[in-house]
């Protein structure tokens, strides 16, 4: 089953839908619900900018830094655990 527009088609096999054919009342189905028919051209520069225009929002989007500070405060929170671990291991080694 496919859905065309809300509609189901069914078929079992690729060759079926060269065997079913084009409607010849497509077009002006398209035209009557509002719809646009588009050349091959049309489409084609129409699908071009379409993905220029994602492609841009795409970069445009911001970034969250939070999980690179999350990161940072991690490293250094475990950085003064060590250096206090590491100064209270050589204090008790001078104690001895």
């Amino acid at each position: 089953m496919h859905y065309v527009s809300g509609y189901p088609i069914a078929v079992n096999y690729a060759i079926e839908y060269r065997d079913v054919g084009l409607n010849e009342d497509l077009p002006s189905l398209i035209t009557g619900n509002g719809g646009k028919v588009y050349s091959q051209k049309e489409a084609r520069a129409n699908l071009l900018a379409d993905a220029r225009q994602n492609s841009l929002q795409s970069r445009m989007e911001p970034v969250s830094w939070k999980m690179y500070f999350i990161l940072a405060a991690l490293l250094l929170f475990l950085g003064e655990v060590m250096l206090r671990r590491s100064l209270e291991i050589i204090e008790s080694r001078k104690q001895e």
